[in-house]
């Protein structure tokens, strides 16, 4: 976390390794305790949970998210998070389109019933579900695409294992493109 910068909530921190026109990436910390208040970005967002869990608020409903799941969130669809799990949560937000410089990245709303929700609905997708390709040496997600009604990114989690025949995954990747 020595590259994270405070994002003006307490207990989170987020680094911007990728920020380009096409889309945005930040990878975020969120501190046992923490609360980013509920908020909505002006682009659509992918919110990758890599270690550790936390409950999202998307508008009135709870999610317990964990490792290994994704969420898409739709463009102005408030969301928030809490993160009493009494560990570190650590996560990637893939903002599409990218955020462009000068705009904000992300606006406070007072509650959820301040904004009108867009048609878009968000939906959460694991990777502990049965992949959706395989072969002997490489399983695939498709966490996001043309079939789950997002035409702008598709996403996929990759996890590889060793052709020598090791049982553990020797590398898990996510890939992500926009059009």
């Amino acid at each position: 976390m020595a590259d994270a910068a405070g994002t003006g909530y307490p207990h989170y921190q987020a680094g911007m390794p990728v920020g380009t026109e096409s889309a945005t990436m930040v990878s975020g910390y969120l501190d046992n305790g923490a609360h980013p208040p509920l908020h909505v970005h002006d682009v659509d967002r992918f919110f990758i949970v890599l270690d550790g869990s936390a409950t999202m608020w998307l508008a009135h409903d709870a999610h317990q998210t964990k490792a290994g799941e994704i969420l898409y969130i739709p463009t102005k669809y408030p969301h928030g998070s809490d993160n009493h799990s009494g560990t570190d949560e650590h996560h990637i937000e893939l903002m599409v389109p990218g955020v462009r410089p000068g705009d904000p990245y992300l606006r406070p709303v007072e509650s959820a019933d301040a904004v009108p929700l867009p048609a878009a609905s968000p939906y959460v997708k694991s990777v502990s579900a049965p992949p959706t390709e395989e072969s002997s040496h490489e399983k695939r997600w498709v966490m996001a695409d043309e079939s789950t009604g997002i035409h702008s990114a598709r996403i996929t989690a990759v996890e590889r294992t060793d052709p020598g025949g090791e049982r553990e995954p020797v590398s898990r990747t996510l890939i992500a493109s926009s059009s």
